[in-house]
């Protein structure tokens, strides 16, 4: 394990990041990427997602080890999940902060480049494809949607008006069971399955991903207020 990480993310305007806000931060177990290796890069390919496009992706940092996101609560407290693009056999794929219930925490970044349309997707890297894709993302990390994160994307929808909101989950079983979750919490938010035989949007070609969003939002929002 490489020394211990000793500052702070940048400041990025929809994640004010300060001391008082920062959860588990000081004890981050890696440093920031100043160059990819091999194995980052097998991965993000695996994602179908180029380097230089994941750093255009705010609140997401490459470390030594893997992939970092910077995630936030309703309290606008930040915290962190880190994805390892290559780990061992005997360690889970994700480490996070001691002591912070992630339960209470989602990725959420918008693009200036496109507010009104908002994604949900269940993963990380499902999210980066979203907003690399030309949408605001947000990933639910996993399929069990808490209360607080449901708050969380009140939250986010209210923050625009007329926002246009789509859900896709994960095409197996967890992923579908969630649909239901979004019900159990008043989320009454439009959603579209992947095509047969794709797990998640990470396995989509980009052209067929934009295809997706855009038909998916034409077809669930026809005559809505341009």
């Amino acid at each position: 394990m490489s020394q211990m990480f000793k500052s702070y993310p940048r400041n990025d305007e929809q994640y004010p990041v300060t001391k008082s806000r920062n959860l588990g931060w000081k004890d981050f177990p890696v440093k920031l990427k100043g160059t990819p290796d091999e194995a980052l890069l097998e991965y993000l390919r695996d994602h179908n997602i180029s380097y230089d496009s994941l750093l255009h992706v705010p609140n997401v940092y490459a470390t030594d080890v893997g992939i970092c996101f910077m995630v936030v609560n309703k309290d606008r407290k930040i915290a962190y999940t880190l994805r390892y693009t290559k780990p061992r056999a005997d360690m889970s794929r994700f480490f996070n902060p001691s002591g912070v219930n992630l339960g209470d925490f989602i990725w959420w970044t918008d693009n200036p480049g496109n507010t009104r349309d908002l994604v949900i997707v269940e993963g990380v890297m499902d999210s980066v494809r979203v907003y690399n894709a030309g949408y605001s993302a947000i990933s639910i990390l996993g399929s069990n949607l808490t209360e607080a994160r449901a708050e969380l994307i009140r939250i986010a929808i209210a923050k625009y008006p007329r926002r246009r909101v789509l859900y896709i989950p994960d095409n197996d079983g967890p992923g579908v069971a969630a649909l239901a979750k979004f019900v159990r919490h008043r989320l009454y938010i439009p959603w579209s399955l992947l095509p047969l035989g794709v797990k998640d949007v990470s396995e989509l070609l980009d052209f067929e991903l934009t295809d997706l969003l855009h038909g998916s939002f034409d077809l669930l929002y026809r005559g809505s207020t341009k």
